[in-house]
């Protein structure tokens, strides 16, 4: 429910600047749960090889600027 105002604002833009909301909405939600998938099989291969702890620190390391 956090991101309901933000999403609804980027289809309003989309919407009002000529594009096939619909079109644009399934596209969008195809790219966000296969990039979830993704990300799944690399948290399933690295705590195959490693422990989960190591997938803890691949994250801290990967927020670091």
């Amino acid at each position: 429910m956090l991101r309901t105002p933000m999403d609804t604002m980027m289809y309003e833009q989309a919407a009002d600047s000529g594009h096939y909301i619909d079109e644009y909405t399934v596209l969008r939600e195809i790219a966000l749960s296969i990039g979830r998938v993704l990300m799944l099989l690399v948290l399933v291969g690295v705590t195959s090889v490693f422990s989960i702890g190591a997938f803890f620190l691949l994250q801290r390391l990967s927020h670091l600027e």
